[in-house]
């Protein structure tokens, strides 16, 4: 029987050291900052303009978004949405299945997908925005870096419209496919 152990322990050496050898470079892969970004585009109609920035280095996501246009004194939800298989796209005008004019959080899902990160201030709180309409944000935070690495297949959506008079913070206002950075 030790025979066989020492057997099978030696025939599994070759194996144990091509598997070593393979998987050390796709370690170092994922090794650095990887650089991403997008230009948000207004939705809706809203003037809502900026660029958003990710770098991710191992499980530390540092999210920046500028932006401009948003409605004064009120909060503005933005998140990392995604589609669960394949890349996330910014909803056309055509999403808006209702007619009214407007494509809703509802209408832009099939586009974005669900939220995957709310870009929040800390806890649940967003960001409220003066009475300049800018937004000037910066958070990092601790992620899962293989639910993170693929950001390119994501969008950043902004969110806060007012309506036929009523503010509804969950109306998508500014959107952007998330692409790596050249170089990086």
């Amino acid at each position: 029987m030790k025979k066989l152990v020492t057997a099978l322990a030696i025939a599994a050496l070759p194996v144990m050291t091509i598997v070593a050898f393979t998987v050390a470079p796709m370690a170092q892969a994922h090794r650095g900052v990887h650089h991403y970004s997008t230009l948000l585009r207004p939705l809706n109609g809203s003037g809502v303009t900026g660029v958003a920035t990710m770098d991710l280095e191992g499980s530390a996501l540092t999210v920046t978004v500028v932006a401009s246009g948003l409605e004064a004194n009120q909060t503005h939800m933005q998140h990392i949405h995604a589609i669960d298989h394949g890349n996330s796209t910014c909803p056309p005008p055509s999403a808006d299945a209702n007619g009214d004019g407007i494509v809703s959080f509802a209408e832009g899902l099939p586009f974005y997908g669900p939220v995957r990160l709310p870009l929040t201030i800390t806890g649940t709180t967003y960001p409220m925005i003066g009475a300049s309409g800018s937004l000037s944000y910066s958070r990092t935070f601790t992620v899962d870096p293989k639910d993170f690495l693929a950001l390119q297949t994501k969008v950043v959506v902004l969110h806060g419209l007012s309506i036929n008079g009523a503010y509804d913070p969950t109306t998508p206002v500014a959107c952007g496919q998330i692409r790596v950075q050249p170089g990086a």
